[in-house]
């Protein structure tokens, strides 16, 4: 019988590599036959990677396609894929094509990492491919997150132009153009055509609101590919849909297709807010000096909700000034319009002291694992630092009685401090709901004792009890 510390471990194995990968499809059309394509997208810091000699890192995954209509397995493909070989981890995409009849069908995926026979990815997806018939009609909709021209001939490429997949049909702020693909199928029809295209608030589906527009006349061929771009630099964040239409030139509406897409762009929902804001004109922030607003950005890390930390690190590296003043001025006045330039000025002392007392040489005090703990959960009630344990290397506990962020009571945290570095403490563990937790904590801890034996296993989560190793009791008792 396994024991529990090993089925622990592997539960945490499966947790902690689980393989992410983002699967899209698309159905087109020949003169005579339909197909579907599927794209893949996989995230390369979720795979294991190997070493190549003298060239780099690369994955590897082994994948099974079952394609099934009633149940009935109609198509399949098992095949193996290597990433690109890259000093750093990079992700990679491929393209898979299966010629179908008409009908609805159900694609079952899995996807197992070369390098890690745990990390495992499955998913089904329905899809319904339409058959060749008479009118017009148009293809789905492919979003492509960069396109480029180029004769080569690959995978990722269609009419003369290279692309890139859009993962996840998520666009941040770095995009500022939305790339898309559509297939006109005019049957036998001769009229002018025109493809009117457009993006809309909200999913397909939902109460719309029209954003922007754009109009391209359709060429005469029989299946004409039309490969555009809309300017979204300006879009705020949301949820919105693309709606491509054929018209006439009576502007009836004669084949439609729409796609989901989600937009995360933080600088221009700051924009928007800040000019509606009476209150920022003349609030306290106008007086902070330009070259320290970075300084103040980085201390309000630790304090910010989850939802507006990728707002914060996209004003960092993208944000005006005015655009960092208004993060810091609202972020204060929303807790209090009346106390908010007090309650910004208390902060900032505490995070200037945290910034000098934590302070390694390596960007601010704030910014080590001990300096955000702090200014995210405030004093610790109880703590204790260890440098004299002969078995391990510096250590300090920290104990909260109660932390009201996540509900829980008697809390412990414990950071070390492995490279002896000035101030280079890391947070090792802790039972606080959301920050690093690591059963094992204590082999790590005591990994460099070489010289006794720890007592661990494989599967084990402690070390061996003894007088050079104090850290377990006194994280029980602090």
């Amino acid at each position: 019988m396994r024991s529990l510390g090993l089925i622990l471990s592997l539960l945490l194995s499966l947790n902690l590599s689980a393989l992410d990968v983002s699967i899209d499809h698309a159905s087109f059309s020949t003169s005579d036959k339909s197909y579907v394509e599927l794209y893949f997208h996989y995230v390369a810091s979720t795979l294991e990677h190997e070493t190549i000699p003298a060239q780099g890192l690369q994955a590897r995954v082994a994948s099974t396609i079952l394609i099934k209509r009633n149940d009935e397995i109609v198509q399949f493909d098992k095949f193996e894929l290597s990433g690109p070989i890259n000093e750093r981890k990079k992700d990679f995409q491929d393209i898979k094509r299966f010629f179908l009849e008409p009908g609805k069908y159900v694609i079952s995926v899995e996807i197992i990492d070369q390098h890690n026979k745990l990390s495992i990815y499955n998913s089904n997806i329905d899809i319904e491919v339409s058959g060749i018939v008479e009118g017009i009609r148009l293809s789905d909709i492919q979003y492509m997150a960069s396109i480029k021209k180029s004769d080569a001939e690959s995978k990722l490429s269609k009419q003369g132009i290279q692309f890139e997949i859009l993962p996840f049909d998520y666009l941040n702020s770095k995009f500022e153009m939305l790339h898309f693909y559509t297939e006109v199928y005019r049957g036998s029809s001769i009229e002018d055509l025109y493809l009117e295209y457009g993006i809309y608030s909200g999913y397909a589906g939902q109460e719309e609101k029209l954003v922007s527009k754009g109009t391209k006349r359709i060429g005469k061929e029989a299946i004409v590919p039309m490969l555009k771009s809309v300017d979204i630099a300006d879009l705020p964040s949301g949820n919105y849909h693309l709606k491509v239409d054929v018209i006439n030139r009576a502007k009836e509406i004669l084949a439609s297709a729409n796609k989901n897409f989600q937009r995360n762009n933080p600088t221009v929902d700051i924009e928007i807010l800040q000019e509606s804001d009476d209150g920022f004109e003349v609030s306290f922030v106008h007086t902070i000096p330009k070259d320290r607003l970075d300084y103040y950005l980085k201390a309000h890390i630790p304090v910010v909700t989850s939802a507006a930390l990728s707002g914060l690190n996209e004003v960092l590296k993208r944000g005006s000034d005015r655009n960092k003043r208004y993060f810091i001025y609202r972020h204060w006045s929303t807790k209090s319009k009346e106390h908010s330039a007090a309650l910004f000025e208390k902060y900032m002392e505490v995070a200037g002291a945290i910034d000098k007392m934590y302070n390694s040489g390596f960007g601010y005090g704030f910014e080590t694992d001990r300096g955000y703990i702090y200014l995210k959960y405030g004093r610790p009630t109880q703590s204790i630092a260890v440098d004299d344990e002969i078995s391990a290397p510096p250590y300090e506990i920290w104990a909260y009685d109660r932390i009201p962020e996540t509900g829980q009571n008697n809390v412990k945290f414990i950071f070390y401090n492995p490279n002896l570095a000035h101030n280079g403490f890391k947070l090792l563990h802790s039972t606080c709901r959301g920050e690093n937790f690591n059963p094992a904590w204590e082999i790590e801890l005591y990994r460099d004792a070489v010289t006794e034996d720890n007592g661990s296993t494989i599967d084990a989560t402690s070390v061996k009890d003894n007088f050079n190793r104090n850290a377990r009791r006194l994280f029980n008792d602090l």
